[in-house]
C-alpha cells in the first residue's frame, strides 16, 4: 500500500512458528535493537466465558520465530517490550491481586491490575527472574504508553501509566524509567485526577503530557470540564517537576488517547483524539518550539465515526504518523486508517482493505523504519474466524 511518505509492505505473520497460519498475540508491543525488532502479545483468541489457559505470553522476533518467555506463573497482562541504551530487552507487565484465580476471556478485560513486574533478557537469550517493581491500587495499564525519545537513541523514560486509588479521588501518574541499568518506578502526584498520560524525553528534559479535568476551583460557579490536556516538565531528569500547564481546555468535549512526541529539533508535539460538537471527532495536533511555554494553534483532522485506538510516532525527519482503528457500523469490520502531519494533515488513507484489523500498535525503529502490528482476519469473514498477528513496515522517504 503506497503511503504519502513510503510504501507499506504486504502484511505477513508477526511470529512464524511451524507450518500453521500464524499465532495470536493480542495487544502487541514492539521494541527494536539494532536492525532487529521484537514482538510481544497475549494468546487470547476470543473474549468468551471460557477460562483462559496458562502460558498466554508470546514473544518473538518480528517476522521470525518465537523466543522463550520469563519463568513463573503470571497473567502477563498487556505486556510491554522496551529496549534500553545497553541493547537489552526489558519486559513489563501487570498483574491483579488475585492472579492465581481462573479468569475467562471476558474477565480478562475486567481485571483490576495493581502490580507491575519486569524481567530483562540477556545477550545469551535468557530472562532474569521476574521482579516486582510497583504495587499500587488500580492501574490503567491497558492504556500505558511507551515513552518516546527525540532521535535515534533509546529513551530513558520507558513508560507512563495512571493510577487510581480505590475511592477514585486521587489519581497519580507512575513513571517507569531506567536507573543504573535497572527498571524502576517513580510517582508524579501533582497531576490531580489524571485519566491518561504519555511521556517523552531528551537528555535530562522530560515532558509528561496528561489528560485531566480542570480543577473545580479554577472553573468558577458555572464552568465545567471533562478531560483537558496538560503538560508537566522536568529539566533535571525527573527529580523536580514544574507546575503543570494547561495546553488545551476541553470543556464538555473530552480529549482522549494523548501522545507526547519529540521532533529531532527538540520541538514538543502533542497529538490526541478530541470530540467537537460541530463536527464529530478529530485528531488534534499542537506543537511547542520553546519547551512547552507557548503552543501553536490546534490543527484538526476530521475522523470517520467509529474511529478509536489512536497510535502516533515521530519519524526521524520530524513528521508525525498516526494510525487508528475504524469500525464500520454496518458491516462490523475494522480497518486501519493512516495519516501524517508535517505543517498540515495529509488525507486519511485506508490500509490493507483485504483485512479486518484490531489491536494495532505503531513503532518507529532506531533505523527510521515504521512498524505496524495488529490482529487480522480476512475482511468479510465471520466474526468467529480466528485472527492472527501480522505486521507491515515502511521505510519513510
Amino acid at each position: 500500500m503506497e503511503g504519502r511518505y513510503g510504501k507499506w509492505s504486504t502484511p505477513r505473520s508477526a511470529i512464524q512458528d511451524g507450518d500453521g497460519p500464524g499465532v495470536v498475540a493480542r495487544w502487541p508491543s514492539i521494541a527494536t535493537i539494532g536492525d532487529r525488532a521484537y514482538f510481544a502479545g497475549t494468546d487470547i483468541a476470543f473474549f468468551t466465558d471460557d477460562t483462559v489457559g496458562a502460558n498466554v505470553l508470546r514473544i518473538g522476533e518480528l517476522g521470525g520465530g518465537s523466543i522463550a518467555v520469563p519463568s513463573g506463573s503470571f497473567r502477563f497482562a498487556f505486556p510491554r517490550l522496551i529496549a534500553d541504551a545497553r541493547n537489552r530487552l526489558h519486559l513489563l507487565w501487570a498483574e491483579p491481586v488475585d492472579g492465581a484465580s481462573p479468569v475467562s476471556g471476558v474477565g480478562w478485560l475486567r481485571q483490576t491490575l495493581s502490580r507491575v513486574w519486569t524481567a530483562t533478557r540477556s545477550s545469551e537469550g535468557d530472562w532474569s527472574s521476574p521482579r516486582l517493581i510497583y504495587e499500587g491500587s488500580r492501574l490503567g495499564w491497558r492504556n500505558a504508553v511507551v515513552g518516546a525519545g527525540a532521535g535515534a537513541g533509546q529513551s530513558k523514560w520507558a513508560l507512563s501509566v495512571v493510577e487510581h486509588d480505590h475511592s477514585g479521588r486521587h489519581h497519580a501518574i507512575v513513571l517507569f524509567h531506567f536507573e543504573n541499568g535497572e527498571m524502576v518506578a517513580s510517582v508524579v502526584d501533582s497531576a490531580e485526577r489524571a485519566v491518561h498520560s504519555s511521556v517523552a524525553s531528551v537528555g535530562t528534559d522530560v515532558f509528561l503530557g496528561f489528560v485531566s479535568p480542570v480543577p473545580r476551583e479554577l472553573l468558577g460557579p458555572v464552568g465545567s470540564d471533562v478531560n483537558s490536556v496538560h503538560l508537566s516538565v522536568s529539566h533535571d531528569g525527573g527529580k523536580y517537576w514544574d507546575a503543570a500547564t494547561l495546553v488545551s481546555r476541553s470543556g464538555e468535549h473530552a480529549a482522549h488517547e494523548l501522545r507526547t512526541l519529540l521532533a529531532p529539533d527538540g520541538t514538543v508535539h502533542l497529538v490526541w483524539r478530541q470530540s467537537r460538537v460541530e463536527s464529530g471527532e478529530v485528531i488534534r495536533h499542537v506543537a511547542s518550539s520553546d519547551g512547552g511555554r507557548t503552543w501553536s494553534q490546534p490543527d484538526d483532522l476530521l475522523l470517520a465515526p467509529g474511529s478509536s485506538g489512536m497510535r502516533a510516532v515521530m519519524d526521524l525527519r520530524g513528521r508525525v504518523h498516526v494510525v487508528l482503528e475504524h469500525w464500520e457500523a454496518q458491516t462490523g469490520e475494522a480497518h486501519v486508517d493512516y495519516a501524517t502531519w508535517r505543517d498540515e494533515w495529509s488525507v486519511m488513507e485506508h490500509l490493507f482493505p483485504s483485512l479486518s484489523v484490531t489491536g494495532t500498535t505503531l513503532h518507529r525503529a532506531l533505523d527510521g523504519r515504521l512498524l505496524l502490528a495488529f490482529l487480522a482476519r480476512p475482511a468479510g469473514s465471520p466474526m468467529d474466524v480466528a485472527g492472527y498477528s501480522m505486521y507491515s513496515d515502511t521505510r519513510v522517504r
